[in-house]
């Protein structure tokens, strides 16, 4: 049995204060977020950021989220189980969130425990890679050749993944 892992960035468990709050100081208080001395990255994001921003930002999230759930997680199961039944049987799918829940880790113990982690690959999609990215060239700009193939890689990825990683 060959297996996807469909990963996002993440989403609060629900909108209200709390949860935003959690999901925050993990997003926030993760270092290629936030590309700050750790001392200045905590008194931000302890000091200023959580006291203010949660409640601000779950009423923004009440505004869209549904009676199902945040939207990005609705649409993440909706976009597994479309690959589940384009994928059939021979494929287990499973959804994971960089920040909050279903955490990636979840996602890839229910792919272990279905014996079907052979390989992993990834991409860059997500805000943190293009950190990642700009450390690795030195700081400086980066060209936009360079953005434009790691689009398309990203892309490729997606695609050709379960079919080159089976």
């Amino acid at each position: 049995m060959d297996g996807v892992l469909v990963i996002n960035l993440g989403t609060p468990d629900a909108p209200r204060a709390g949860p935003v709050r959690r999901y925050l100081r993990e997003f926030l208080g993760d270092p290629r977020v936030l590309d700050l001395h750790p001392i200045a990255r905590k008194l931000l994001l302890e000091g200023v950021i959580l006291p203010l921003r949660p409640r601000k930002s779950a009423a923004a999230y009440r505004k869209v989220w549904t009676a199902d759930g945040s939207p990005l997680l609705v649409h993440g199961r909706a976009l597994v189980d479309r690959l589940r039944a384009t994928l059939g049987d021979g494929v287990r799918v499973e959804l994971g969130m960089r920040y909050g829940s279903p955490s990636i880790a979840s996602a890839l113990q229910r792919l272990v425990a279905a014996r079907v982690v052979q390989a992993f690959a990834t991409s860059t999609a997500y805000p943190s890679g293009l950190g990642m990215i700009r450390a690795a060239a030195g700081g400086g700009r980066i060209p936009a050749q360079a953005l434009a193939s790691m689009s398309v890689a990203a892309s490729v990825s997606a695609a050709l993944g379960p079919t080159i990683g089976g």
